[in-house]
């Protein structure tokens, strides 16, 4: 993962996230709206249902890993495309369109799923072998997302710009990534006491509470946790990319809000 200077701009790690949580400060109800919807939502009816079909012992069970696994790529990357188009239209002041970041989503849905399909797999075979290597495409490749939504030259031309442009500054990549995911595993830590707190994985009953509505509340904080870290996770990558092509060739948000007029 060398980190060489490269291109004539500086990567301004502190930038990246404080446009990311001012993108989200502003535009909070729009986004997770979004991320509800598109993420929240089905992750609550994914863990309910994983939890009652194991606690009444049905074969059905085995399936839900996978169902929740080809829901999560496709709503994710839907989210993925809608918030990037949402961060693009409040940096250059025109205003978050729900309707129209929903509909970019959906219109980039068959490109950023095959992105998450190349890039989930080359990853996955990466930590297989020691893992380093994977951790190193996930750095390479973090921004192949937006790059398909802005540039619009298909998966494979958005997975080479994503190393083009992470090139030189991999280290401050690879810390922001860290930071996201080590903040994400804290949350889902707590989220383990909690459930530990409400009756095992939620399928049982509690001191606290009855089986039905450990259930519930299982699901939902579920939910809520998967639909921040969605958020996060998202308008992050856009910012991230934003930042490096600011970066690494002088453009900015105006010139790059071109692409959707």
């Amino acid at each position: 993962m060398t980190d060489t200077t490269a291109g004539d701009g500086r990567f301004d790690f502190g930038h990246v996230v404080g446009e990311t949580f001012g993108l989200i400060g502003r535009n909070f109800f729009a986004f997770a709206a979004l991320a509800i919807l598109l993420v929240g939502a089905p992750q609550f009816a994914i863990s309910y249902l994983e939890t009652m079909l194991r606690d009444d012992g049905s074969t059905l069970f085995a399936w839900v890993p996978l169902a929740s696994f080809v829901v999560t790529l496709v709503t994710s990357y839907v989210l993925q495309g809608a918030l990037t188009r949402a961060s693009v239209d409040d940096l250059s002041k025109k205003g978050v369109n729900i309707g129209a970041a929903l509909g970019d989503g959906f219109r980039y849905l068959f490109p950023l799923f095959t992105v998450a399909l190349l890039t989930g797999l080359g990853v996955i075979v990466g930590l297989v072998f020691f893992i380093i290597p994977g951790l190193f495409l996930i750095v390479r490749w973090v921004v192949s997302a937006p790059a398909a939504v802005i540039e619009r030259e298909g998966p494979t031309h958005s997975i080479g710009r994503s190393a083009d442009l992470t090139r030189g500054h991999r280290w401050a990549v690879f810390g922001l990534v860290l930071l996201y995911f080590g903040s994400y595993y804290a949350i889902f830590l707590g989220l383990g006491i909690v459930v530990a707190a409400i009756g095992g994985a939620g399928a049982q009953a509690s001191a606290i509470m009855p089986r039905d509505v450990a259930i519930y509340v299982y699901s939902f904080i579920s939910a809520a946790i998967v639909s921040l870290a969605s958020l996060v996770g998202t308008v992050g990558m856009a910012s991230l990319y934003f930042e490096l092509r600011r970066a690494k060739e002088g453009i900015g948000i105006d010139e790059l809000a071109k692409v959707f007029e």
